[in-house]
């Protein structure tokens, strides 16, 4: 089946869907000062991208476009491929959050590292369509991977649910990928151990209740999630990883293309 291309409506649909929540609110006003969410509520576009990247002045300005015709101009973008990282990394959320700017960050070792994997892939595999890319936690910024899932304790015993939110957003982002491929699910990739572990459900949660992630992502895909989801390492283990990253991705891009 031929890569597909993102349509201006698939583009819209995942750029503006809203992902603000009670339970952010009072989670980030429990975890202390933070800033306040934007004006129009927080939106998909804020906590996911595209993988291509311009200079760096101006990282999303090859992905991002405000009417039909300015995206017309763009370069083909896919949901035939979906990358996913654990969660932000740091204390907070932005305070003036720019739509695709995830994985975009200006001066982000880490970020740009992954920019020039993501491309040297593309060019291997001959993919010219960028990869969706996303988190599995959106809105859940922690410094480290154990971080996270302390928070998900602590936001638990304090009756709420990230795990259940963030599962939720994931069937929406799949089903919309699924639907822009034609029917078929994304080949998803989890960026990092943590990620992969959760896509997958190789991270433990509870011993009596499932990892709803990889439930949702075992719905959606119509298979065991343990052996479709694939793994790539982690993006900010720098340069010394670059030849595994490259190599795990350029695989990636094969199979969606070749499938």
């Amino acid at each position: 089946m031929p890569i597909s291309h993102v349509t201006w409506d698939v583009y819209t649909s995942l750029r503006d869907y809203p992902i603000s929540h009670p339970d952010v609110r009072a989670a980030l006003t429990a975890r202390g000062p933070n800033a306040g969410e934007p004006e129009d509520g927080w939106r998909l576009g804020h906590a996911t991208s595209w993988g291509r990247w311009g200079p760096g002045g101006n990282l999303t300005a090859p992905i991002t476009a405000t009417s039909p015709a300015l995206f017309s101009d763009l370069a083909p973008l896919t949901t035939s491929v979906v990358l996913f990282a654990v969660n932000w990394g740091g204390r907070r959320v932005p305070a003036a959050p720019v739509t695709w700017q995830n994985f975009h960050t200006p001066g982000h070792t880490g970020d740009c590292f992954l920019g020039r994997s993501v491309e040297e892939a593309m060019d291997r595999t001959g993919l010219t369509a960028a990869p969706y890319m996303s988190d599995v936690f959106k809105l859940i910024p922690t410094p480290t991977a154990a971080d996270l899932l302390k928070t998900i304790r602590d936001e638990e015993l304090a009756g709420r649910d990230p795990v259940g939110r963030c599962a939720e957003l994931l069937r929406h982002e799949l089903c919309v990928c699924t639907e822009a491929n034609g029917g078929v699910a994304p080949v998803v990739v989890g960026l990092g151990k943590a990620a992969f572990g959760w896509l997958s459900g190789s991270q433990s949660y509870h011993r009596k209740r499932p990892n709803p992630i990889a439930e949702v992502v075992g719905d959606l895909l119509r298979t065991d999630p343990a052996k479709s989801v694939l793994e790539a390492p982690h993006y900010t283990f720098g340069a010394g990883a670059g030849g595994e990253l490259v190599t795990a991705l350029s695989a990636a891009f094969r199979q969606a293309l070749h499938r």
